[in-house]
């Protein structure tokens, strides 16, 4: 697990980067240039297209990352593997638009009341959908190659740089709305081509096809897995991203608006798990593929417990100065309802990440269907839940449904795995987070509120910033919850002592 923290440490670098432009982004320029509906419309599109990408891909990315080491031989160009998942995905995109083009009217007519505006751009959904298959079959492609950094800084951080960018000309006149949608299409066909440069760069853009690969029973079980990944693919996508378009037809893009924030902004917490994924993914489907459970628990162990601190730090951090936040927002008494969405979905993301590899584990063993099985429960929970919930508490019902799937869906895996592998992510360094979250979470309830003073805000988040963090990592280190970040505390001491010493 060591390998793995400074490998995600410095893939880190682009995702926090990417984070802090995002942040500014979506909290300073987009809600301050653009109104709610349009923030709404450009996230919507941008998700929706993900959402599609990831069903249209029929599963390539799980593909590479189960099957890759079968091919895996730079001698023989890895015997034509990379140019099959790149033409694999074309009946995918050839299929969902045809279904796109058919339902079209369909679509048209579910916002054509509450959301009109987003029928005007809805086909830019098309192109953008093409785009992302490509650019995650690069990125997981890289990630084979135990490549991540670039890849994650072309998407954290020159995709939102260009975003930003597009933003700003709207903002100074030169270019209009429209415009700055069509814009969405070229700066991710920049960053695609940026992807493909780095792969040539890497000199693993082997484009031949070895036609063999196309035959035997082997061929077939990869179809049959892309399947039915594909189908926990869009279970996943109805159960992360269905809440804001329900919203939007029931209540306009207003409100989407303002519960996109707030799930951007709780999404903050997921990003150590991210990082330490990207990395993980592959060394889990060796060890169950070659069945070495004892190894794969302690990955999920350890991976568990650090992404389990790292997020609450987060979390804690939301949750002491949420209202101070929103003081300094553009619009931010507008954006303000949003304020328990934050947290009531950051706490469900952090219980997912304090269960480690669950999803990993499942999806790279012979029952990985089982996986399809509960993301379609989880699916069919929310939309019968936002149907109950949206209409009578708009965004605030909308996060409950969410959080408390997610909550669900996390301890079915857990479940699961326990009674698949007798794997389990727990270990009592959980009970040690626990009682440090319980009394920082007692510290922040004890705190004064704070004055509508915008430098008594910015003192107060300071301070509450800085007290949070020397308390959770004095109680972490002396407490012993990870022994990866303990030992990287001791190497980091022992550095700064050797540079002091000179």
């Amino acid at each position: 697990m060591g390998i793995i923290i400074r490998q995600s440490l410095k893939a880190s670098v682009s995702v926090y980067l990417g984070v802090f432009i995002g942040m500014v982004n979506v909290l300073l320029i987009s809600t301050y240039y653009l109104s709610k509906e349009q923030l709404a419309l450009t996230r919507i599109i941008l998700e929706n297209s993900f959402v599609f990408a990831s069903f249209s891909m029929l599963g390539v990315g799980a593909i590479i990352d189960r099957y890759f080491v079968r091919f895996k031989d730079d001698k023989k160009k890895h015997n034509g593997f990379l140019s099959f998942v790149l033409i694999y995905p074309l009946f995918g995109l050839f299929i969902f638009g045809i279904l796109y083009m058919v339902f079209k009217s369909q679509i048209v007519a579910y916002f054509a009341e509450n959301a009109p505006l987003l029928n005007h751009y809805h086909l830019i959904t098309l192109p953008l959908t093409f785009i992302w298959v490509y650019l995650i079959i690069l990125e997981t492609y890289c990630k084979n190659h135990s490549r991540i950094a670039i890849p994650m800084f072309l998407r954290e951080v020159l995709l939102k740089i260009l975003n930003i960018a597009l933003i700003l000309m709207f903002a100074f006149g030169w270019i209009t709305f429209d415009w700055l949608m069509y814009g969405l299409i070229l700066i991710h066909v920049l960053v695609l081509i940026a992807s493909i440069l780095y792969v040539k760069r890497l000199k693993k853009l082997y484009l031949t096809l070895n036609w063999s690969i196309f035959k035997g029973e082997f061929f077939r079980q990869m179809l049959v897995y892309g399947v039915i990944i594909t189908s926990g693919v869009l279970g996943y996508g109805v159960l992360k991203f269905i809440d804001r378009v329900m919203l939007a037809n029931e209540k306009g893009l207003a409100d989407a608006g303002i519960f996109i924030l707030a799930v951007m902004i709780a999404g903050i917490i997921e990003i150590p798990k991210k990082t330490i994924t990207q990395i993980s993914a592959p060394i889990m489907a060796k060890y169950i593929h070659q069945q070495e459970y004892d190894k794969a628990q302690e990955l999920t162990q350890n991976g568990a417990i650090n992404q389990f601190w790292a997020g609450s730090l987060v979390w804690l951090g939301l949750f002491a100065c949420i209202d101070e936040i929103f003081m300094f927002l553009p619009k931010g008494n507008e954006y303000a309802e949003g304020k328990y969405v934050i947290l009531f979905i950051g706490l469900a993301h952090l219980l997912d990440m304090s269960v480690g590899f669950m999803s990993e584990i499942i999806s790279y063993s012979k029952y990985y269907f089982i996986t399809t099985i509960l993301l379609f429960v989880c699916a069919g929970m929310v939309i019968v839940g936002n149907n109950y919930a949206i209409p009578l508490y708009g965004v605030n019902g909308a996060a409950a449904v969410t959080g408390i799937v997610v909550i669900f869906f996390a301890l079915a895996r857990v479940v699961t795995v326990w009674l698949l592998f007798r794997i389990s992510p727990f270990t009592k360094n959980h009970f040690k987070m626990l009682l440090i979250n319980a009394l920082i979470i007692g510290l922040i309830v004890i705190c004064p509120q704070t004055s509508n003073n915008l430098w008594v805000a910015l003192g107060a988040i300071v301070a509450k910033s800085m007290s949070i963090i020397v308390i959770f990592f004095f109680l972490l280190i002396k407490l012993k919850v990870s022994e990866d970040f303990n030992q990287l505390f001791k190497t980091s001491v022992q550095f700064i002592k050797n540079k002091l010493g000179r």
